[in-house]
């Protein structure tokens, strides 16, 4: 795990108590220190993990970088962040941290802020004055502070509503800080805060007008978020998929000291092969490109998920890709992985006519009826049939921000909407184009949920990161499809960087064939997995649905048996969490502390 920490609050900060005695001696046991203690609560760092000490302020877990530019900023947070440390930690630095921050006056309550990409995990089971903040769940239940206790509401949801992320979690009395927000301790519990928003970033005071203003703030913005991890990295592992997104992160690696490893994907399958592309990016570097084969004999649905999944997140597909980048990794040596994950989100390619509607509505007829055309090109339908599209998006709105997947569930599983996230609370004036970018870019952050190679190596996903989703949001949504192109901006930012071959390609290989071919192959086995399991017995799936449609082959170009593998991912999760029963939400029941083995890996 990249990041170790562990936030104890109240009765387990008492010096006097035998608890808190108990449980500094585990805790420095498992090679974790007390770097900060205020009143209340006491935060231990693992000593491989990165902190900076904010003085009269707090603490910082993790890493923070200055803002390019910023003359007021140095390699260093300044020593004075009064009045609002947590506003200026925002403004002028980014990076993946956990901010813990001591109240003004005495009788002010700490808090802790968790930086908008996400980087640094935070969840956290409090109530009233006792209770822990934390990196991983796996330090809280080794040292005997909470149970894995599975919430079937919260699972259910996650069957209803699969990959998305709010503040609670599948385990029952676990919480997750989402990016972006801050909790503040108030001696009765915890009141949470969004201090950073993307609808900062998409009013019109903020947009670029200029598409050249535009890509040199973009092409700025993702050099720097990838300098800055490759240099304090030095040696990385990029994933190439053979698309644009790894591509531009690739390109930007040209000029680190950094040392590189290339590596892409294949399978039985040819129309996976990114081979021809990935190899231009790699030659681009100057390396070697080394292919990693995913082949299709056997398929474990039944494997341990990442030990700190408060979610589930982990596909069987996504699970075999994971073990061959964990092991290329170790081979070459690499101390991160490097990854374009994220890209087409956040160069807003959206796929339907709502950067025209943004246009016409915001900009003007001229603007508007150019990106109309750039739709059309963008495409492939004609101008009658992309005006069509443009005027039933501007009467009917944006699509819903989660529709609800009821395929294959059982009665006991009918939900109809999504739990909240602080970034669906748009402005009555939001355009259509901007929301249903930011609902996609909220998704990006379960990407954490399908990775177990980050717990001894971090995977970085520079696109991601604060300054770039930043410079990106501030690009108006018409100006990404100019000239028929998706993510144009993007390409325009780095048309001198990239190969021609890539520049200028429309199209990727695609997994879904070879997820096609594992459920060809296994789908008997998939089917007992499934009714044989936890879900079923709970009534929450459809079992005779399910036999009916498994018991027949998939159509041409039907990609519906992709639910399938949801179904396995989260059946997978439930079984390797806790035996507790029940689904409320109410606090995990913490108890004293027991024994911890020292070897126990978290």
């Amino acid at each position: 795990m990249p990041y170790r920490y562990l936030v104890l609050l109240d009765s387990f900060t008492d010096q006097a108590s035998p608890d808190s005695k108990t449980l500094h001696a585990q805790l420095v046991a498992c090679g974790m220190e007390c770097r900060l203690s205020l009143s209340g609560l006491k935060l231990y760092v693992g000593k491989e993990t990165p902190s900076l000490a904010l003085p009269g302020v707090g603490l910082i877990v993790g890493q923070v970088f200055p803002r390019a530019g910023d003359t007021s900023s140095s390699a260093r947070p300044p020593t004075d962040l009064h009045p609002n440390p947590e506003q200026l930690l925002l403004a002028r630095y980014w990076g993946e941290y956990i901010a813990i921050l001591g109240g003004r006056h005495a009788d002010e309550p700490a808090r802790i802020l968790r930086d908008p990409s996400g980087g640094a995990p935070c969840i956290y089971s409090i109530d009233g004055r006792r209770g822990f903040v934390a990196s991983n769940v796996s330090i809280a239940e080794a040292l005997g502070l909470c149970e894995r206790r599975v919430d079937w509401d919260a699972v259910t949801h996650s069957l209803v509503f699969p990959h998305w992320r709010s503040a609670r979690t599948a385990l029952r009395g676990i919480r997750e800080l989402l990016p972006g927000c801050m909790m503040r301790m108030t001696g009765r519990g915890v009141a949470e805060e969004a201090v950073w928003s993307p609808w900062d970033f998409v009013r019109p005071a903020e947009r670029h007008h200029c598409p050249a203003d535009a890509a040199t703030s973009v092409r700025e913005a993702v050099t720097t978020a990838v300098s800055a991890w490759a240099d304090l990295d030095r040696s990385v592992l990029l994933e190439l998929s053979g698309g644009l997104d790894s591509s531009i992160v690739g390109a930007c690696l040209r000029d680190s000291e950094a040392k590189v490893a290339c590596c892409t994907l294949t399978t039985p399958l040819s129309g996976t092969d990114e081979r021809p592309y990935a190899r231009h990016v790699a030659t681009l570097l100057g390396e070697a490109l080394h292919t990693l084969h995913i082949g299709a004999d056997g398929l474990n649905l039944d494997f341990p998920p990442p030990a700190g999944a408060v979610m589930p997140g982990m596909t069987p597909v996504q699970e075999r890709v994971d073990a061959a980048l964990t092991a290329a990794a170790e081979h070459h040596g690499a101390r991160s992985f490097m990854s374009g994950a994220g890209g087409d989100t956040v160069f807003c390619f959206l796929g339907n006519a709502s950067p025209a509607a943004d246009a016409f509505r915001y900009a003007g007829p001229s603007a508007g009826f150019s990106a109309v055309q750039d739709i059309s090109a963008l495409h492939g339908c004609t101008l009658p049939r992309a005006i069509g599209l443009t005027a039933r998006k501007l009467l009917r709105g944006p699509k819903p921000s989660r529709p609800a997947n009821l395929a294959f569930l059982g009665q006991d599983a009918r939900l109809t909407e999504p739990m909240p996230h602080p970034w669906l609370e748009a402005p009555r004036d939001a355009r259509i184009g901007d929301r249903e970018w930011l609902t996609a870019l909220a998704g990006t952050q379960c990407y954490p949920d399908g990775t177990a190679r980050n717990r001894f190596r971090p995977v970085r996903f520079p696109l991601l990161s604060q300054p770039v989703v930043e410079a990106c949001l501030r690009v108006p949504t018409w100006m990404w499809v100019a000239d028929g192109r998706n993510r144009a901006i993007a390409r325009a930012a780095f048309a001198n960087k990239l190969p021609p071959l890539i520049l200028n390609r429309r199209s990727k290989g695609s997994y879904v064939p070879f997820a096609g071919l594992l459920y060809a192959r296994y789908r008997t086995g998939m089917l007992r997995f499934l009714e044989d399991g936890q879900l079923a017995s709970r009534n929450l799936l459809d079992v005779a649905a399910l036999r009916a449609f498994m018991s027949s082959d998939v159509p041409p170009k039907d990609v519906s048996f992709l639910r399938i593998f949801d179904l396995c991912m989260v059946e997978n999760w439930v079984r390797h969490q806790g035996t507790g029963r029940g689904s409320s939400g109410l606090p995990a029941g913490l108890r004293p502390p027991a024994r911890i083995d020292r070897q126990t890996a978290y």
